[in-house]
């Protein structure tokens, strides 16, 4: 999990108490190897965990410890407790884990939480060797573009379904094992999401991004609401070192791998 800001982390802690009713006193302690605000979805993953560690500190029943309900609380505490502008998506993610395809209906109505069969697993994994994570070295507030690109939805109709069209675009490819139009349709979301708000992109982001197209990269997006944080990168893997050579090694850090598992309880006592 990324280091969240301090001020996010205590926020998102009495958020979570307050929730929950938890008056006496705990202990937390947390940990994280990579920066917040990149991206990521620390933010959101941290409030799951939390969530999951407290409902077996107090002894809830399973039952509040779904996927589904971890998923749905973490929403509810970040949107209607701590009153941030988020999606959805990153707190059914960290609950999940692994590969999901996410619908959202209309009107608010409870997210669709698809899984892909086993054999999907092996298509992942060779998907993986052609990921590359790139850190531009700036942290964002991602709540402030997320709310520019709220107060601007009513103008970005058909901008919003052609990224939804995409969406299933990339189910039907990873369902076929077609891994560079992955790739490909990265690039289109990043053209269209670029396009939402000035705030999602910097001149020195596009300069990264064209260094690394020249270098040999097909694919590139911002991860989380843009403006900073990490920029993955889609290339075949014999292309690798000279995208990390041409924008600078130290910036490469972290292996993309894909994780089966959601949140988890590794130990009570």
């Amino acid at each position: 999990i990324p280091i969240m800001p301090a001020v996010l982390l205590v926020d998102a802690v009495r958020g979570v108490l307050e929730h929950l009713g938890i008056e006496r006193g705990v202990d937390i302690v947390y940990s994280g190897d990579l920066p917040g605000g990149t991206g990521l979805g620390s933010s959101s993953a941290f409030t799951v965990g939390l969530l999951h560690a407290l409902h077996a500190l107090v002894g809830n029943p399973p039952a509040a410890r779904t996927p589904e309900a971890l998923s749905l609380e973490a929403i509810h505490v970040e949107r209607e407790v701590l009153r941030e502008t988020v999606g959805a998506q990153d707190q059914i993610m960290a609950a999940y884990g692994g590969a999901r395809f996410i619908e959202f209906p209309p009107g608010g109505a409870r997210p669709i939480v698809h899984g892909f069969h086993p054999r999907t697993h092996r298509v992942l994994g060779r998907l993986g060797r052609y990921l590359l994570l790139y850190y531009t070295g700036v942290t964002r507030v991602a709540g402030e573009i997320a709310r520019e690109q709220v107060a601007r939805t009513p103008m970005l109709t058909s901008e919003l379904t052609a990224i939804k069209s995409l969406a299933y675009r990339g189910r039907k490819a990873l369902v076929a094992g077609n891994i560079d139009e992955i790739g490909l349709l990265l690039r289109e979301s990043w053209k269209i999401k670029r396009g939402l708000t000035p705030l999602v992109t910097t001149p020195e982001i596009d300069a990264a991004i064209e260094t690394a197209r020249a270098a040999g990269a097909v694919g590139w997006k911002l991860l989380g609401a843009g403006g900073g944080g990490f920029l993955l990168l889609f290339a075949a893997p014999g292309r690798h070192e000279a995208i990390r050579r041409a924008l600078g090694p130290e910036r490469f850090a972290v292996p993309v791998r894909f994780a089966y598992e959601g949140s988890r309880v590794v130990l009570r006592t």
